[in-house]
């Protein structure tokens, strides 16, 4: 994942708006993402887009050090409520699977996922660190009758702290098409 760093086309996709407060009135810009299927707000001066797969969006930081893969997958069918969270447990599996086969580490922590369904949709969430490599990642996912989407931030270099900052200024804004 972290090659894609290198890979993005640097072409600003967004506007810039002001953002969140923080503190004693500092206001911190943010780039706001629309597309068809998912919006986010992401921190000043991300750029990306649409990457060569149909179904995926990659976004950087300015110092290239962070990344936010989006992943959506359309059904051609209604996915009903039972289906759901069998099609969400499929995908984790999968997702956790591929974390520790990519990073082929004993010291790669990743957290158990916490799944709840919401409204009409199951929902997902997940976070590690992977020490050697310097990286830190959270993934949130979303099913709901119309699609799969899936949300993978990551970051090298980067202190608990600023990473969980920045998590939650991400991973909270998301929102998915129904």
């Amino acid at each position: 994942m972290t090659t894609h760093l290198l890979k993005l086309v640097a072409v600003i996709i967004a506007v810039c708006i002001p953002g969140l407060a923080f503190g004693e009135d500092k206001t911190v810009p943010k780039t706001q993402i629309r597309e068809a299927y998912f919006t986010i707000n992401l921190p000043k001066g991300w750029i990306g887009g649409p990457g060569s797969d149909s179904t995926l969006w990659q976004y950087a930081s300015p110092k290239q050090n962070e990344q936010l893969s989006v992943s959506i997958h359309i059904s051609k069918t209604p996915i009903s409520k039972q289906e759901r969270p069998k099609i969400l447990n499929d995908f984790l599996a999968m997702r956790l699977k591929s974390e520790t086969d990519q990073a082929k580490s004993k010291s790669l922590t990743i957290s158990e996922p916490t799944k709840e369904e919401k409204g009409n949709a199951w929902v997902a969430r997940y976070s590690g660190v992977h020490p050697e490599a310097r990286r830190r990642f959270a993934n949130f996912t979303v099913v709901n009758p119309k699609l799969i989407a899936n949300f993978y931030y990551e970051a090298l270099d980067m202190t608990e702290e600023e990473f969980e900052k920045n998590r939650k200024q991400i991973l909270t804004g998301v929102g998915v098409a129904e």
